[in-house]
Formats: structure tokens, sequence, C-alpha cells
């Protein structure tokens, strides 16, 4: 009678290991919620820690100096483009750390530079004069 029981348990425990296999492989797959200690004894891989994480460029930091003297070749580059100037998307593509506008951009850091806006929106051309 004791050797019954013995096997009984035996089984019983093999059936619980194989439930909790299926409930590991479920989550994995997506189909049912697994708790978090069954996902880490599988060997689950970690979600990133967050969106931010993946970055690997760091924004590098520039003096006023700098960024004047990139003002400055904006204005050189508005001045070759002659009398039909030069949109400001080309600007952008060249200049891409200029924010938040080639207008707003050149007020601040090129001053007095004689550098003016014609036209509007996706429109808008930058001439000299």
């Amino acid at each position: 009678m004791a050797e019954v029981a013995l096997l009984q348990n035996k089984i019983r425990k093999e059936i619980q290991f194989h439930k909790d296999e299926i409930a590991i492989l479920e989550g994995l797959l997506g189909n049912a919620p697994t708790p978090t200690a069954m996902v880490k004894r599988a060997g689950a891989p970690k979600a990133p820690s967050s969106p931010r994480a993946k970055r690997s460029a760091k924004r590098i930091r520039r003096s006023v100096e700098e960024i004047q003297a990139e003002a400055q070749q904006v204005v050189q580059m508005v001045k070759a483009a002659g009398k039909d100037g030069i949109a400001a998307g080309d600007i952008l593509k060249k200049y891409p750390g200029i924010f938040p506008s080639v207008k707003q951009y050149l007020q601040k850091y090129a001053k007095g530079s004689g550098i003016r806006a014609v036209g509007k929106k996706q429109f808008t051309r930058y001439v000299a004069g």
C-alpha cells in the first residue's frame, strides 16, 4: 500500500511539473499570462528597460560661438544662392542642427545679417538683402 501511495505522489509531482512547463511555454507564446517567477526560471529574455536604453549617440553640446559660426556659414550659403535665394529645406539638409526654425535661428544667432524670408510655409525662401 505504501508503494502505491509513493508512486501516486511521484506521478502527481511529474504531472504538476509538466503543467508548469506548459504554462511557461504558453506564456512565452503569448497565449496565457505567466507568473514572473516561472518565466525567470525558464530563462526568458528580458525586455528593454526603456525606449531610451537603445540610444547610442549622445547629443553634442555646442557653445554659443560654435552656433554663431554655423549661422554665419548659413548666411554665406544664402548670399551665394543669389537673388533667387535658397529654400529652408535645402538649408536644413546641410545644417540639421538648426532649430526651431531657420528664421528664428538666424534672428537669434546671425543678427544684422540682412537675410530675409520670402514666401510662406513650405515655399519660404531666404534671400540676402
